[in-house]
């Protein structure tokens, strides 16, 4: 599977996921990805990303929606995922107990492992963007 067929299997479940739990799912997909190989690596780690990424807004973030936008600038790979949830202080999340990672700090380092960036923007009531971007 090249990458772009890869990530468009990744919005559908973005939608499927998302739906399971009662939250709706917009997407915002270029009409064309460029058909250039991915490794396997990447694309995993970016699955993956994505999936904790959804997994954390409709557990933690009660949101109304969630939006899903994937993009290609250049040899950059970039996945935002917003939600209009609950939001929270990145001060106040814990950093793990017991040898157990929190949720963002496994995102962080998949990001790491991949020589990506991630940012959380969030704020209590202000819900919640995730943006990782990737060279591809």
């Amino acid at each position: 599977m090249r990458g772009a067929e890869h990530f468009l299997a990744g919005a559908e479940f973005a939608q499927e996921f998302t739906a399971a739990a009662g939250v709706p799912c917009r997407l915002d997909l270029p009409e064309d990805l460029p058909e250039r190989p991915v490794p396997s690596r990447i694309r995993h780690h970016v699955c993956m990303l994505l999936k904790e990424s959804l997994h954390n807004a409709v557990t933690h973030g009660r949101p109304r929606e969630v939006l899903v936008t994937l993009g290609v600038q250049g040899s950059v790979l970039r996945l935002t995922v917003c939600d209009d949830g609950c939001g929270f202080d990145r001060a106040r999340v814990p950093a793990g107990e017991s040898g157990r990672r929190s949720g963002l700090a496994a995102m962080q380092q998949r990001a790491d492992e991949v020589g990506g960036t991630l940012v959380v923007d969030s704020a209590p009531g202000a819900g919640t963007t995730i943006r990782i971007d990737i060279g591809i």
